[in-house]
């Protein structure tokens, strides 16, 4: 999440166009007590940091106390944790989806790797929890092989892996 003044009206123009925005928060020194922070989450359409970013963002002891702060600020918040699944928080309530059970050679990647898997199933309009599913997939499938980009999951892969991943 880089942070620069100039992103509101930014955000005002792609809204204007009916661009939706979607931001992850990267491993970045910013805490929520900052205006601009603030500012630029309550622009966006979907947040998703993993946990301890999430935590560390609203300087929070536990993922619980970091969405109870986040999601009134956004009107989506999805929080990657790992082993333990995703999370989302969104008007309708609170979905978990577990992990898609693998054993990981290297997480590199595994964040971003989940971004696209929830995007491409959100873009396809799937609800809440199948963009969880599928965002399970894809990141876990790239903790399979070393590397961020050259693990991705291909498509094969994901709808191979959806069809038999049961949460």
């Amino acid at each position: 999440m880089t942070l620069d003044a100039r992103l509101s009206s930014l955000f005002a123009e792609w809204r204007a166009r009916g661009i939706q925005i979607a931001m992850d928060c990267q491993h970045r020194p910013h805490r929520l007590d900052s205006p601009l922070v603030r500012e630029t989450l309550q622009q966006i359409d979907l947040f998703m940091p993993n946990a301890s970013e999430a935590q560390r963002l609203t300087e929070t002891a536990t993922l619980e106390e970091a969405a109870f702060r986040l999601r009134d600020l956004v009107a989506k918040l999805v929080v990657k944790d790992g082993a333990n699944g995703a999370w989302l928080w969104d008007k309708t309530g609170n979905y978990h989806v577990p992990a898609l059970p693998v054993t990981p050679l290297d997480t590199t990647g595994a964040g971003d790797a989940f971004n696209a898997g929830y995007l491409a199933a959100h873009l396809t309009g799937c609800d809440g929890i199948g963009c969880l599913r599928q965002g399970n997939v894809c990141g876990g499938l790239s903790t399979l092989g070393y590397g961020g980009a050259q693990s991705a999951p291909c498509r094969e892969a994901v709808e191979t892996a959806l069809g038999q991943y049961a949460d």
